[in-house]
C-alpha cells in the first residue's frame, strides 16, 4: 500500500513538472534588433551632446554627415545591416530612416553610407525633441532588389 501511494505521488509530481515552463536562457528581447526577410537590422541612437563630449575635432565620427549637429534635440540614428543567410555584412544598401513623434511631427532622411573599422553602417542626424514617444521606420531596398523592406522600432528619450 506505500509503495502504491509512493509511486502514485512520483508518477503526480513528474506530471505537474513536466507541466510546468521552464525559465528560458535566451536573452530578452532587444528592442533595436530585428530580423526582416533574412536582413539582421541593428539601429542605434546616441545623442548629439554624447557625441560631441565624446568624438573630439579632427576625428572621423565628428565629422560624419557634415558634422554633429549644434543645439538641442539632435541625435544620431545608426543602422547595420547583415544578411542572415550568407552571414555577411549588407553594404551599398539604400536606407532611409522615417522618425514620427507620436502625436506630433515626423521627418524623413536617407541614411548616408559610413566606414569604420571595417564595418560599414548607414547613419545621420535627426532631431527627436521631448519625452513623448517616436516611431522609427527603417526602409531597405538591398542592391540588385526591386523590393524594399522595413522595420519600425520604438525609441523614447529619457
Amino acid at each position: 500500500m506505500i509503495h502504491r501511494i509512493t509511486r502514485t505521488l512520483t508518477l503526480a509530481s513528474f506530471l505537474i513538472a513536466s507541466a510546468v515552463p521552464v525559465a528560458s536562457s535566451a536573452p530578452p528581447a532587444d528592442p533595436n534588433h530585428k530580423i526582416v526577410d533574412g536582413v539582421e537590422i541593428y539601429l542605434g541612437i546616441l545623442s548629439a551632446e554624447t557625441m560631441r563630449a565624446e568624438y573630439a575635432k579632427g576625428r572621423k565620427e565628428s565629422a560624419m554627415h557634415g558634422g554633429i549637429p549644434a543645439g538641442p534635440d539632435y541625435y544620431h540614428v545608426n543602422v547595420t545591416l547583415f544578411d542572415t543567410r550568407a552571414k555577411v555584412q549588407i553594404r551599398n544598401a539604400e536606407v532611409e530612416v522615417r522618425v514620427e513623434q507620436v502625436g506630433g511631427r515626423s521627418e524623413l532622411k536617407k541614411l548616408e553610407p559610413t566606414t569604420i573599422n571595417n564595418t560599414v553602417s548607414y547613419g545621420d542626424y535627426v532631431r527627436m525633441g521631448g519625452k513623448n514617444p517616436y516611431w522609427i521606420t527603417v526602409q531597405i531596398q538591398r542592391p540588385g532588389s526591386a523590393r524594399k523592406i522595413q522595420a519600425r522600432f520604438e525609441h523614447r528619450n529619457y
